[in-house]
């Protein structure tokens, strides 16, 4: 970051937490304008470490599954977090994108009530490759496209989370038992069929 003179860091938060235990003292980073956590869930401790080393280095939290290309949704995390805050938000969708909370019936859950994140627009991917079963299960009709075809495909992706009333989106976890480490999905069902078989 500083021989290079980086100025867009992205990474996921585990990797940015092994960073910053093993940074020297000082270790300036004068090119840096901003650091950019993603692929996994942004734990508010570490925020705030960054911004007590870091703190004219802002923060954009992003969101979003490999079906929508990645990053969907961006958050700025203001500088003076608050340790006690249960989430850091998501923020909102990009250009061209749109997201969702809906019910288990593919209603939209009014601001603060939890639901599955969805995702619609140019983002979203056109299903899994060879698994017409999981596709479908996944990509569905958007019910509230209002017949624009740019909207007309939902992604359902599993995660967990609701609307602030600001309009910011959070993610809170997800509705089955897939886990993120170090940036990379994980099924624990998988894992749990293996073990069965022993």
């Amino acid at each position: 970051l500083q021989t290079e003179d980086i100025t867009v860091f992205e990474t996921v938060p585990s990797l940015l937490s092994a960073f910053l235990e093993g940074l020297p003292e000082e270790a300036p980073l004068p090119s840096l304008r901003w650091l950019i956590p993603t692929g996994e869930a942004l734990p508010v401790p570490l925020a705030v470490r960054w911004y007590s080393r870091y703190p004219g280095i802002p923060l954009l939290n992003a969101y979003g599954p490999t079906e929508a290309s990645d990053d969907i949704t961006h958050y700025v995390v203001p500088a003076d977090i608050r340790i006690d805050q249960p989430y850091i938000p998501i923020g909102r969708p990009g250009l061209n994108m749109r997201t969702y909370i809906l019910d288990r019936y593919q209603h939209p859950c009014p601001p603060g009530v939890r639901g599955e994140i969805c995702v619609s627009g140019i983002c979203v991917g056109l299903g899994y490759w060879k698994d017409e079963e999981r596709s479908s299960r996944a990509f569905v009709a958007n019910p509230l496209s209002g017949g624009d075809a740019a909207y007309g495909r939902l992604y359902r992706t599993g995660d967990q989370g609701y609307y602030q009333p600001d309009g910011n989106l959070v993610c809170t976890g997800r509705l089955d038992t897939q886990i993120k480490l170090r940036g990379n999905r994980i099924e624990l069902g998988e894992i749990e069929h293996v073990l069965g078989s022993y």
